[in-house]
């Protein structure tokens, strides 16, 4: 049987319809989304619109993020799948800390499915891991992918992790991952990150020339193909990987 899963950081600032949209346009069996929100946009819990508008199973998991605005919301990763959701979980990735009402450090999460696909199981993961403007791996980082390998060892037979690791393909944190999984594509080269500008800790990030996004898998399945696309939606690019189970 063939699925198609699709991996993509929608930013917390696009508007969720076009997110919906371009996900019922593409039809995927599987979608990994990172910057989820809940009471941050209009919308309330994007998370749950989305599900709403795609009419896919959901697993999505919040936790306190500080916000482009400033303000103190809540943020997360989900999966959503044509395929009935036979068990979930979620682990902390980075502790969130909030003080009197105002986020101070971010929450970073993993969240994962167990999923019934043609009468088999197939384990999801996703992930979203904390960004550096100098894309320098952290004393905080190294313990956030550390916790996120635990989780990926644990888990047997098939399995996918796909995520916004905010590493490049020659850092520390994806090196790790591949110690343990192997990258369903497309190839390291091709950058996903980003088509929108954006500024951080003083710096310029204004042209698609990082690599930011992953997919990898594990066990009996088999990607036969992966690419990267280009919505006008979200700073991310999309990753659709077509998998033989």
């Amino acid at each position: 049987m063939k699925i198609k899963l699709l991996q993509w950081n929608i930013l917390c600032d696009e508007d969720p319809a076009k997110i919906a949209a371009f996900i019922k346009e593409i039809n995927p069996d599987i979608a990994c989304l990172q910057e989820l929100t809940n009471g941050y946009q209009p919308v309330g819990d994007v998370g749950k619109y989305i599900a709403a508008q795609t009419g896919l199973y959901s697993s999505y998991h919040y936790g306190p993020m500080a916000m482009p605005d400033d303000s103190s919301s809540q943020m997360g990763n989900g999966i959503f799948s044509k395929f009935p959701i036979i068990s979930e979980r979620w682990a902390e990735l980075q502790l969130g800390v909030v003080v009197e009402g105002t986020v101070k450090q971010d929450q970073r999460s993993y969240v994962e499915t167990v999923l019934k696909v043609d009468g088999q199981e197939l384990t999801v993961g996703t992930a979203h891991l904390a960004f550096r403007p100098t894309m320098r791996t952290s004393k905080a980082k190294r313990f956030s992918v550390n916790r996120l390998i635990k989780e990926v060892t644990e888990v047997s037979g098939r399995y996918v992790l796909a995520g916004d690791f905010n590493a490049t393909p020659n850092s520390w944190t994806v090196n790790t991952v591949k110690s343990k999984l192997k990258h369903a594509g497309p190839a390291l080269a091709q950058k996903t990150w980003t088509q929108v500008p954006l500024s951080f800790g003083g710096r310029l990030f204004d042209t698609i020339n990082w690599r930011l996004d992953y997919v990898f898998y594990k066990g009996a399945i088999k990607p036969l193909q992966s690419e990267i696309l280009r919505p006008k939606a979200s700073d991310h690019l999309p990753i659709l990987t077509e998998f033989e189970i």
